[in-house]
């Protein structure tokens, strides 16, 4: 039996391009979330994200099936350079951010380039990423809360101070009534709204092992910004599936309520789910939620004095020292940046969506951009604007093909590739 050496060290280089592009994407996503393992790339991360991005366009190039391709959405990246430029003049910063500027506005601009059949892979092999990371995470926090001694660190800056496991990190200052789970990530809120927001790029696959288990890591979290996104998410998902959606609404809100007076009445409201979910949900004497605590009392008055002021076009200057840290959201960028800053902002989300040709799937993705706005006003960081632009051209119709096409290019049967 005569064994060719040669096919089995065969190449495809649309595998190479694909997997440098997600390389670079990933560092792109990671380095936006601040994890702990990526702190000492907190300022050069768009640099070591556009190397394999680079690799990845000259290699894309010599193939008869580009990764990329020319559109209008290009636009986007030109205003997302101008909001950069408008950010670091705003900021006060130097010549290095300029550069910086340049970098990330690159990786924007091969982010909009993807074909179709590559934004579905990319999306699946994010998910697919943070699935692996959680399938040591989990177990390995479920072992601490039964008290199982593991190798670990400390670890922090002048903002968080960890106790570090290496898969899942524990604050050591926060006072929780029980150690809410993180994984690799600085908040429970951040795990948690990574996952929703991967999660809707994988509507209709749902059952997969990877979305099961950053299901369990998003309800772990215990953050009611997670929970809120992720209830919008499982809705407008259902509406842009349009599959037998009251039923199913039906069945879901069932679902909710039912926890939630199980939660309410279960040994007397001592229990997680009534104090970290549902009492945040009450309404206090001032008439606002209780757990509406993205700005501190003194930094609201403050915003109500600017949105009166002239200083709502170009905004204010915003700082830690003056104003505290744990204030986010949408008066805080407003804040920063005014006006000028939101239209910016806008515009961009505009333009990367101008190709869509299915208007629920806008809708959809304007509806998580605004409640991602209203709660961290991050809407310009890649963790949100590389699954919202993948929803914006999520096609109900197209969901088994998608499937079908994003499983044959991850067995890598285009045989005109092979170098």
């Amino acid at each position: 039996m005569k064994i060719n050496l040669g096919n089995i060290f065969i190449i495809r280089k649309s595998g190479i391009a694909f997997n440098l592009m997600f390389l670079g994407m990933l560092i792109a996503f990671f380095g936006s979330l601040s994890i702990w393992f990526m702190w000492s790339l907190a300022t050069v991360y768009c640099v070591v994200a556009c190397i394999p991005l680079v690799l990845s366009w000259l290699i894309s190039r010599t193939l008869n099936d580009s990764l990329y391709e020319a559109n209008t959405r290009q636009w986007g990246t030109l205003i997302f350079l101008v909001y950069l430029i408008y950010q670091l003049i705003t900021n006060g910063d130097g010549f290095n951010a300029f550069i910086a500027a340049c970098f990330h506005s690159f990786i924007v601009f091969t982010l909009l380039s993807l074909k179709e059949e590559y934004r579905n892979r990319l999306a699946r092999s994010l998910s697919i990423c943070i699935g692996c990371i959680l399938a040591i995470s989990i177990p390995a926090y479920m072992l601490y809360i039964l008290g199982y001694p593991l190798p670990n660190y400390a670890m922090g800056d002048s903002i968080y101070t960890f106790s570090n496991y290496y898969f899942f990190l524990v604050d050591t200052n926060a006072v929780e009534l029980f150690p809410r789970f993180r994984s690799i990530f600085l908040e429970p809120g951040h795990v948690g709204t990574v996952c929703a927001l991967l999660l809707f790029t994988q509507i209709g696959k749902w059952h997969r092992w990877y979305n099961i288990l950053m299901i369990a890591a998003l309800i772990m979290s215990f953050s009611l910004a997670a929970y809120i996104l992720f209830i919008l998410i499982i809705f407008v998902g259902l509406w842009m599936q349009r599959k037998h959606v009251f039923v199913k609404l039906a069945l879901i809100v069932s679902v909710i309520s039912s926890v939630g007076i199980g939660a309410y009445f279960y040994n007397d409201g001592n229990n997680l789910l009534n104090e970290l979910i549902l009492a945040r949900l009450e309404i206090n004497d001032e008439g606002k939620l209780t757990g509406d605590n993205r700005v501190s009392g003194s930094f609201e008055d403050e915003f109500d004095q600017f949105m009166e002021s002239d200083d709502i076009l170009f905004g204010r200057d915003y700082t830690v020292e003056k104003y505290g840290f744990g204030n986010s959201g949408y008066r805080v960028f407003l804040f920063n940046y005014g006006f000028v800053g939101l239209v910016l902002s806008v515009l961009f989300y505009i333009s990367m969506a101008i190709d869509s040709r299915s208007k629920r799937s806008l809708l959809g993705m304007w509806l998580l951009a605004v409640a991602i706005f209203y709660e961290r006003a991050t809407q310009m960081y890649y963790y949100n604007i590389i699954p919202l632009f993948i929803v914006a051209y999520w096609h109900a119709s197209e969901l088994t093909s998608m499937t079908t096409k994003e499983e044959t290019l991850a067995n890598g049967t285009d045989e005109t590739d092979i170098c």
